[in-house]
């Protein structure tokens, strides 16, 4: 090993909790236990009513067809394919994972016969099926399927004595190397089990399961209610997980104390209202970190059942004018009618898991008359390549890039050596226009001459949105300011300013620079859903010379 790769490991252990590195070795060379041993007799626990959670979308298109991560394949029930070795590694979760059982073109006839063969053809220790966060979403998925059986309609016990094998796998390999979201998943799964479940092992599970969430929730989401990876693709799946075990738990009588069910509640009632904040005038979720479109259940469908499981009124999900500020998290912006501007200043993630952030600090995206504009780039898929590393990379945010190097130093899938701070973060926003945000990170001030990059938004009552960069510090250095704008718009060079126009029609905007620099009309990747990848039009601002400097333009509608 170089000494160069060797100094990125350590940059990148140095964050990690002693307990994950603990947990990683004794994985990789601790003695392997056996795989438990499926139970001769397993029994449902009696009194656990069914609760109405919420139905999954998207991954059946019709009884023969599976779609996951915008890629189709048909199957057949005689001969299933478990494997699907020509796919994707997280396509072959989403196999996994029996999200499909609650979608309306399941049948309970094709429900059962897919778990009897999932059982038949998926013995333990096998590669994506047995692996922890497949085992724990499965897990839920035949749990929420076998509560919602038709009246009547007996449980084969094959069905609890494989659940009872899986939770009790998933009980020896909790993800406490990983933490965040997995190791929450975990937790559900086990309450799940041993809520519907009965005998001695199903109550050491749902203990072990309430124990981790009693750890786990306060750490995990913020005090602005935010889930702590900064992502709305995984804050909405992890409100999901909220709002199932609310209904669950009041479900199952007094199985779970009322200190744990008042927790829950608390804080799915803040992550509630957290999510419903930040969402676009077009209903959906802002694309900053690993975030796209279609995974989390569908922001109405989510809202609705969060109003439901926790008795909120209609105005309590619903976004208001005026400012946006959710400081824990780093989310900043304000709302005026279908326009919206939301600015990430916040950290990548915790530090011990920064595995979904991306290089996106100052980064913005901007709406106008319900349309978003400015966007960022979302996410493709998490295998390793190039479309992965241009996802997570400074040039597929609307920032800045100083000598062509990253604001964190982002490697491989999931990996963050160097992490860029935020220095500064505070917006004005009264009676008087325009709404203000001015932040700052260190993430350069590595490079020589220390660089610090600092950004000031304003944002007017009529739409203009002016910004201006600041890059301090001393010595030459390359700026580079991008902004990419939406695939449903051309982009069209006029002197020193860029007219976008819709192409269905409808009003434009124009980009004015108003610095010393060189402009130009490049082409980007939007991943709006995992798998899709669409060119969009990218301006870039660049600037060489030396420090300090600033790069400035301003936004605003055009009559077309």
């Amino acid at each position: 090993m170089s000494l160069s790769r060797l100094a990125l490991y350590l940059r990148t252990l140095r964050y990690l909790k002693p307990s994950q590195i603990g947990f990683m070795l004794w994985r990789r060379l601790g003695p392997r236990s056996a795989a438990p041993v499926m139970p001769a007799h397993c029994r449902l626990r009696p009194g656990v009513t069914p609760g109405s959670f919420l139905d999954s979308e998207g991954c059946l298109p019709d009884p023969a067809r599976f779609r996951f991560l915008n890629r189709e394949r048909a199957f057949d029930l005689s001969a299933m394919d478990w494997q699907a070795a020509e796919m994707p590694k997280l396509w072959c979760y989403n196999l996994h994972y029996f999200d499909y059982l609650t979608e309306a073109a399941c049948s309970p006839a094709l429900g059962a016969a897919l778990i009897d063969s999932w059982i038949a053809e998926n013995p333990p220790g096998g590669a994506n099926a047995w692996e922890p966060y497949a085992l724990s979403k499965r897990i839920v998925n035949w749990c929420k399927f076998i509560l919602r059986r038709d009246a009547g309609l007996a449980v084969p016990e094959l069905w609890g004595r494989s659940l009872h094998q899986q939770a009790a796998h998933l009980m020896g390999d909790l993800e406490y190397h990983i933490l965040a979201n997995h190791l929450f998943k975990n937790a559900v799964a086990l309450v799940f089990a041993g809520l519907l479940l009965e005998g001695p092992a199903a109550a050491a599970w749902r203990r072990k399961g309430l124990q981790i969430l009693r750890r786990e929730i306060p750490e995990q989401f913020l005090a602005d209610g935010g889930h702590y990876e900064r992502s709305l693709l995984y804050h909405g799946v992890m409100l999901e997980d909220l709002l199932d075990l609310i209904v669950l738990a009041e479900a199952a009588g007094d199985l779970v104390p009322a200190a744990d069910l008042a927790q829950l509640r608390d804080r799915a009632t803040a992550a509630t209202r957290f999510f419903a904040e930040l969402l676009y005038p077009d209903g959906d979720i802002p694309l900053f970190n690993d975030a796209a479109f279609g995974i989390a259940p569908a922001p109405a469908r989510l809202l609705a059942y969060a109003a439901r499981v926790l008795r909120l009124d209609a105005g309590e999900t619903a976004p208001a004018d005026g400012a946006i500020c959710a400081a824990a998290s780093g989310y900043y912006g304000a709302r005026q009618g279908g326009d919206l501007l939301l600015i990430d200043c916040g950290p990548l993630g915790p530090d011990y898991q920064p595995g979904h952030g991306h290089c996106d600090l100052l980064s913005y995206e901007l709406c106008y008359d319900g349309r978003r504009v400015v966007v960022d780039s979302g996410v493709f898929g998490y295998e390793v390549g190039e479309l992965r590393s241009y996802c997570r990379s400074t040039a597929a945010h609307n920032s800045v890039r100083i000598d062509g190097e990253e604001q964190s130093e982002i490697w491989h899938a999931f990996r963050v050596g160097r992490r860029a701070r935020v220095l500064e973060a505070r917006q004005e926003s009264g009676p008087i226009e325009p709404y203000v945000f001015t932040g700052a990170h260190d993430g350069y001030r590595r490079l020589p001459g220390g660089p610090v990059h600092e950004r000031q938004l304003r944002f007017h009552r009529d739409g203009m949105l002016e910004v201006e960069d600041r890059v301090r510090g001393k010595e030459q250095h390359r700026l580079e300011s991008f902004l990419h704008i939406h695939p449903d718009f051309d982009v069209v060079p006029e002197d020193n300013s860029f007219v976008l126009r819709p192409k269905g029609g409808g009003p434009a905007a124009r980009l004015q620079v108003e610095s010393d620099c060189r402009a130009a009309l490049e082409s980007g990747q939007f991943c709006p859903i995992f798998g899709l990848a669409l060119e969009n039009p990218v301006i870039v601002l660049r600037h060489q010379g030396s420090l300090p400097a600033i790069l400035r333009y301003r936004i605003e509608k055009y009559p077309d």
